[in-house]
């Protein structure tokens, strides 16, 4: 009898312990996974410069390229919501148009 309940007590403490760690599983799936991706595009770059396509990179100029194209990112993203402000003056500036031509031909 013993041993069915130490058997009962490990098998719900094993499941305890799994449902405190979802967390952790997903972020190891997620570091699986930006590993599986890093290791195939350097495959691509191993096979792009093989096929004479492309040239090695230091990982220097590799890091200075990663920082300049967080600041393009930032930058698009600036440049994008002056656009849609612009969109959006468009559209009232269309809208009023479509006001003065139906006041016109009426």
């Amino acid at each position: 009898l013993w041993f069915i309940v130490q058997d009962i007590a490990k098998v719900l403490t094993y499941h305890v312990i799994s449902l405190l760690r979802q967390e952790e599983k997903v972020r190891l799936r997620q570091q699986e996974g930006r590993a599986k991706a890093s290791a195939l595009i350097e495959a691509d770059n191993r096979a792009g410069r093989f096929a004479g396509v492309t040239r090695e990179v230091s990982s220097a100029s590799r890091g200075r390229r990663k920082s300049a194209a967080a600041a393009d990112v930032a930058g698009m993203n600036a440049r994008l919501m002056a656009v849609e402000q612009q969109v959006g003056r468009i559209s009232k500036l269309e809208k009023e148009i479509v006001e003065l031509r139906a006041l016109i031909q009426a």
